[in-house]
């Protein structure tokens, strides 16, 4: 089971761990009899953009210049809320000044949603406050459920997060 590849996305536990940024859980899994795999280049990058390791990103990126567009919109999207989910502070603006939308959304996939919505639904006032800081937009609806990050906070039970957000939003509009 330790090597079995997930239903959902094709990739192992130890592959999961490596593509979060916690090298010490693939680690234990190795110890444990999971098989160490290479990420591939694009995966490596990615993880570089996610740390915000900018001397890294800024060298790769000489070397290949058009790296950003293969990327796309999209996959600065995907990238920025990897490295929300990472919690890492350089990450995410190392990722806003390479052109990724802070408000960014894309249909039909787990990404129908800002950075701000997930922060606000998982409970972490510390993010909703860095992230509206960074210009994220707190009336900004999602494109499933058309609810603001309040309406997530609300929907968790995040009461700190709730009382933070009403100041941005009317109760009756935002969920």
């Amino acid at each position: 089971p330790i090597n079995t590849p997930s239903l959902r996305n094709g990739r192992t536990p130890y592959e999961e761990a490596l593509r979060a940024g916690s090298p010490e859980i693939a680690e234990y899994l190795a110890a444990r009899g999971a098989v160490r795999i290479e990420l591939d280049p694009s995966e490596t990058f990615a993880l570089a953009c996610i740390a915000g390791r900018r001397d890294e990103v800024r060298s790769r990126l000489a070397d290949d210049p058009g790296r950003l567009d293969r990327i796309g919109r999209q996959g600065l999207i995907e990238l920025l809320h990897r490295a929300v989910q990472a919690e890492s502070i350089d990450g995410v603006l190392l990722l806003l000044e390479l052109g990724a939308d802070i408000n960014g959304m894309i249909p039909g996939t787990g990404y129908d949603r800002a950075v701000l919505h997930n922060a606000a639904g998982f409970g972490d006032l510390a993010w909703v406050e860095r992230l509206i800081a960074l210009g994220a937009d707190p009336a900004l609806r999602d494109l499933a459920f058309q609810s603001a990050p309040v309406g997530w906070a609300f929907h968790n039970q995040q009461r700190n997060i709730v009382r933070c957000l009403l100041a941005f939003a009317s109760i009756f509009d935002a969920v």
